[in-house]
Parts: C-alpha cells; sequence; structure tokens
C-alpha cells in the first residue's frame, strides 16, 4: 500500500494495554478468577451445581473454541451469549437467572486489576488542546458500559467524541467495519486519522489495509514477528506526541 501522508485531524485509540492496563495478570488466571467468583455467586442460590472442576472445565472450553473461531471469522459474540453457552455445557438451567448480573459477577475480576497509564490523561489533554477528534475503538467481548464505566473512573471517558467496542458491533479488529464505523462518527477520511494499539494484527494491519496511519505501542507481552511497518513504534503514550506534532 503507498504511503499515506498530509495532515490529521483525529487520533483513533485501542483500549486495553494502551491507554488502560487490563493484563496486570495472564488471561488464564483471569479466566480462574472470573470463573471462580462466578460459582461462588451461583452456589449462593437454589440451583444445583456441579462440582468446581466440572464448572470450570466447561467454561474454559467454550472460552478456548470460541477464540479459536473468532480469530478466524473476525465475528465478536457478546459475554452474555458465552456466559450462556458455558452455563448450558455445565448442565446449569439459567431459568430465573439475571444475566446482567452474572456478566457484572464474571467482571469484576478483571476489573479490580486494571490500571490506568500514568500519563494517558496529559496526552489526551495534550491532544484536545490541538483540536484533534479522539476516539476508542477496542475489541471486547464485554459490553460497551462496562468499558465506558472504566474510561470514566480513569477520568478519560470525557476525551473522547465516540468509543466503539466490537462487542456491540459484531466485528473484531482487523476486519473493516469497526474502523470504518469510527471514521464516519468522527466524519473523517482515512488518510486524515492515526491509529494508536498494541497489536500487529489489529492495530496495524488492520487500519493499514484502509488506508490509515498505525503506530504501534510495544508491549512486552506480545509477538511482533508478523510482518508489519508501523508508522512508528513508541513504548509510551507520551512518545506518541512528536509523532502526532509532525503530521498536525
Amino acid at each position: 500500500m503507498p504511503e499515506v501522508n498530509g495532515k490529521i485531524k483525529g487520533v483513533l485509540f485501542d483500549m486495553g494495554s494502551t491507554l488502560l492496563e487490563f493484563e496486570n495478570h495472564s488471561w488464564e488466571e483471569l479466566d480462574t478468577r472470573s470463573i471462580s467468583a462466578l460459582y461462588k455467586f451461583l452456589s449462593q442460590s437454589d440451583h444445583r451445581l456441579p462440582d468446581f472442576s466440572e464448572f470450570e472445565k466447561s467454561f474454559r472450553s467454550v472460552l478456548a473454541e470460541y477464540w479459536k473461531t473468532t480469530d478466524q471469522t473476525l465475528e465478536e459474540k457478546p459475554l452474555m451469549h458465552l456466559l450462556e453457552l458455558g452455563l448450558l455445557r455445565a448442565g446449569f438451567e439459567r431459568n430465573g437467572l439475571n444475566m446482567e448480573q452474572l456478566g457484572r459477577v464474571f467482571y469484576q475480576p478483571i476489573r479490580n486489576q486494571i490500571t490506568e497509564y500514568d500519563d494517558a490523561v496529559g496526552v489526551l489533554e495534550w491532544l484536545r488542546e490541538k483540536n484533534l477528534a479522539l476516539a476508542v475503538v477496542s475489541n471486547s467481548i464485554f459490553p460497551a458500559e462496562y468499558h465506558l464505566e472504566d474510561l470514566r473512573t480513569f477520568g478519560l471517558a470525557p476525551f473522547f467524541q465516540t468509543t466503539l467496542f466490537s462487542s456491540e458491533i459484531g466485528r473484531r479488529k482487523p476486519h473493516p467495519e469497526i474502523f470504518n464505523r469510527a471514521l464516519s462518527a468522527l466524519s473523517l477520511q482515512p488518510e486524515e486519522v492515526i491509529f494508536v494499539g498494541d497489536r500487529m494484527r489489529e492495530d496495524v494491519l488492520g487500519p493499514q489495509q484502509l488506508g490509515i496511519r498505525a503506530v504501534l505501542k510495544h508491549h512486552p507481552k506480545r509477538d511482533y514477528s508478523l510482518g508489519a511497518n508501523p508508522m512508528a513504534t513508541v513504548k509510551s503514550l507520551r512518545e506518541l506526541l512528536p509523532v502526532v506534532e509532525r503530521h498536525i
């Protein structure tokens, strides 16, 4: 694809490991905590539960199958769908259960260990002062409402004109639909924005397929062997500022 040049009018951000750190523990550990919290919550009801080992095995198999499939199809299913599948596989009747409540129980152990990057607010303030349109474009099985709450908790929500999560769109990055929706929401063209994220396939190759310039925010837990050429690689959000300044 030809190199894209010109002035930008907006910046699109991934959320996890870009604006907020979700991986202060491994996802395997977080799955264990979430499944355990769900089991503990359900054990307080009148429903009969299988042994925890069987319950955990059922949920892990559902999640493993889902991630394998969605990696190929880029189709996103919401958390409630996966919880229903897990309960069904565990032989648990969902009759009378409040699925929204179960979703929050499952998410809480993840939320409890989210941390902020200490330069995020300052960088977003600088970008806003430059009159750049800002958006969040992120993959997640969790409801958008949960993540909006997270962004508000850390004081980031007011900076963004729009927030888009794959759970509400039904397609994951690098599928073009989620990027196109962000561009439409901001009334901008691909060449007028920069995308910032920590994953090569989703956050660099995905945007570049549409003619969006991409900045890779390096993360020590990622595999960057996939060939791609971001316009810049940064180790912190603060390092993004001179990159943006050259294009405004």
